[in-house]
């Protein structure tokens, strides 16, 4: 706010020029009162230069008044404290140093560009802050203004006579570019990456700042990186279409869980089923039989006995062990081959059959 005997005007702190802005700031500083000079760099910030307030008055013509962005004529350059608002790109950023702003407040950083609403770009790092033109002191300013002017005079193409283009050159896709400081150069566009522009000159890549192209073929490189593109998606369209239709029914706007959906994706193969000379294969399922029981049920085993006659000296056999009359001579027969059985236990039969046998020929003798 200034007074100017009973009126009181209030302009935008942007608006002045450096030297008010510095008197401004030791004014508040011998009254002790940074935090004025806090809200008058916060509402710089906020604001756009050169959008004076609602209850901003007229200043008299002849008062200095800073340059103000928006207010000046469209054909000439707009300029704040030195500075043309945008900076033109950099084609090396410079090193990085501390910045200081009216408050004393310092930052270590690396300097970009000037965007057109009057903020400096500075990047810490990865990471890039914006703070305003005017809350710098006078040699942060200066040295805004020094490194613009030496990356201006930096050589984009080199010096030299422009030949014409031969015809050969002409049908390779050579043509003429320009830098901004009006250089021409016979090149064929390669590639544009980040910074780096590509081009092809006398048959050898060379790389260029893209920065240091004149208007006109920066926007010609621009089209150029959307034609190739959307080219490049085209083409991936129309791939992904042709593997569709060799697909069949690509299941369009079905989602993944419904009868029918395929994907439709690049290098998909169909499944056989949908080929016409495809034949499925015929499966018999399997029969189940239940397990059956083939052990044997047990059974005593049958044993033959084998008896002798001890008047004749006939031999026969009988299924059980009861000692039976001979029926040769009706005699009475000896238990001698009771325990000779027939089959797979006759050994072990023949041991009982002689014990049997010893057993009857102590009785026999004692009676």
């Amino acid at each position: 706010m200034l007074r100017s005997g009973r009126n009181r005007n209030f302009i935008p702190f942007p608006n002045f020029v450096l030297a008010d802005r510095e008197y401004i700031v030791a004014t508040f500083n011998e009254r002790k009162k940074p935090e004025l000079i806090a809200q008058l760099l916060t509402a710089a910030l906020r604001s756009p230069l050169g959008a004076p307030k609602q209850n901003v008055t007229q200043q008299r013509s002849d008062i200095p008044r800073a340059v103000i962005p928006g207010q000046q004529k469209s054909n000439q350059s707009q300029k704040l404290d030195g500075v043309p608002l945008p900076s033109p790109e950099l084609l090396q950023l410079p090193d990085t140093r501390i910045w200081t702003d009216l408050l004393g407040r310092q930052v270590q950083a690396q300097f970009e560009k000037v965007t057109a609403e009057g903020n400096v770009a500075l990047r810490d790092g990865y990471r890039s802050q914006k703070l305003p033109l005017v809350a710098f002191i006078r040699s942060d300013l200066e040295y805004i203004q020094q490194v613009l002017k030496d990356d201006l005079e930096l050589e984009v193409f080199p010096p030299g006579e422009l030949q014409p283009l031969t015809a050969e050159q002409t049908a390779a896709g050579y043509r003429v570019w320009t830098d901004r400081k009006g250089v021409t150069l016979n090149a064929k566009f390669v590639r544009h990456f980040r910074r780096d522009l590509t081009l092809e000159v006398d048959g050898t890549n060379t790389d260029f700042p893209f920065h240091g192209l004149s208007v006109a073929d920066r926007d010609r490189v621009t089209a150029e990186n959307k034609r190739r593109a959307d080219a490049a998606r085209a083409k991936a369209e129309a791939t992904q279409a042709a593997a569709g239709a060799s697909a069949g029914p690509s299941g369009a706007g079905m989602s993944p869980g419904q009868p029918g959906y395929r994907p439709t994706t690049p290098g998909y193969s169909p499944p056989m089923s949908n080929r016409p000379d495809y034949t499925p294969p015929t499966f018999t399922p399997p029969t189940y039989t239940p397990p059956t029981d083939t052990q044997p049920e047990f059974s005593l085993p049958e044993f033959e006995y084998e008896f002798h006659c001890d008047r004749c000296g006939h031999t026969w056999t009988r299924e059980h062990k009861a000692v039976d009359q001979c029926p040769k001579c009706s005699g009475g027969g000896g238990a001698y081959g009771e325990g000779r059985r027939i089959g797979r236990y006759s050994g072990f039969g023949a041991l009982i059959g002689l014990i049997g046998f010893g057993i009857r020929w102590l009785l026999y003798r004692r009676d």
